[in-house]
């Protein structure tokens, strides 16, 4: 969720102002709700939540909500798979598969009853990958409201080499030597190894060591290297005719500046907005804090005093 304009702006006593929400609902059809958090200067009322409701439109009904083949073993044979998808919230429905980016998956779409059910069978054959298999099915709708929708596909295949860990993350301030490692052990044979690693990145330099019947893949970051936020990729080659490469995502981050709140005006509120997420605890803490000095502020002021 996102509040338009600065999170730190004020509103002049008696008068008003709009704020703009924009919500990012997610892909699951069906009600939403969101929360935002107005913060002001009235002791008796520090903040005020606002409740966002709406409802996502979904120009189809698949049963079961996605194409889910489980968890299957790494010898077994092809997985397939059928779904329903039925007409959702538009009057006019035409289903047409647009794109399917799963490797080795063959989909068939068959119409039941013309402009309401179809059904779709999908077939997973090996070589099965390393890592689990997410991706999803984009379909043209022929519905005004919703022109496109999609149909999510996972499968959990056991892997053959575990890597550990699975990407190389990278934040400010480097390691001392500048040097990040990943491991590669092969499951049930621990005789295959890594033998050769690049990165798509001419500074930064990968090797190979042997290490206790695991493949270490050494990524060595010189002093120089300008820290920014990018990504970058190994491609390990092993001795593994099943599995010849495997890639490693690096991902390197860079440490964002500190951006300062000016003190707030005596007199005025805070227009906006702290969401609730992901700083609920310190918006909820700083409220509390309000609240207290309020309340001490209040009781400060019924003591009575002795006449001198």
């Amino acid at each position: 969720m996102k509040v338009a304009g600065r999170s730190d702006r004020y509103i002049d006593p008696g008068k008003s102002e709009e704020v703009e929400v924009t919500v990012r609902a997610g892909r699951l059809p069906g009600p939403f709700t969101r929360k935002v958090i107005l913060g002001s200067d009235d002791p008796d009322k520090r903040s005020t939540m606002l409740v966002c409701k709406g409802t996502i439109r979904s120009a189809i009904s698949a049963k079961p909500s996605q194409l889910n083949f489980g968890r299957i073993d790494r010898d077994a044979g092809p997985q397939t798979r059928k779904i329903i998808i039925e007409r959702g919230d538009t009057k006019d429905f035409n289903l047409t598969l647009l794109s399917n980016p799963v490797e080795n998956m063959e989909v068939d779409l068959k119409t039941i009853e013309p402009g309401e059910r179809y059904e779709l069978t999908a077939t997973l054959s090996p070589p099965w990958p390393n890592n689990p298999i997410r991706g999803a099915l984009t379909f043209r709708t022929g519905a005004k409201e919703c022109p496109q929708a999609r149909l999510g596909v996972t499968m959990l295949v056991k892997p053959r080499v575990l890597v550990r860990p699975q990407q190389i993350l990278i934040r400010p301030p480097l390691e001392p030597d500048g040097e990040y490692l990943t491991t590669l052990r092969w499951v049930n044979n621990p005789k295959f190894k890594a033998t050769e690693a690049s990165i798509n990145d001419d500074k930064l330099e990968v090797s190979i060591e042997d290490r206790n019947n695991m493949s270490a893949v050494i990524l060595k970051i010189p002093e120089d290297y300008p820290i920014r936020t990018l990504a970058r990729r190994i491609t390990v080659k092993t001795d593994d005719e099943l599995m010849p490469t495997i890639e490693v995502p690096v991902r390197i981050i860079a440490k964002r500046g500190v951006r300062t709140t000016p003190p707030q005006a005596r007199g005025h509120a805070p227009a906006a907005a702290t969401l609730e997420k992901p700083d609920a605890t310190r918006s909820r803490r700083a409220l509390k804090q309000r609240s207290l000095e309020a309340h001490q502020a209040r009781q400060g002021a019924m003591e009575p005093t002795t006449p001198k």
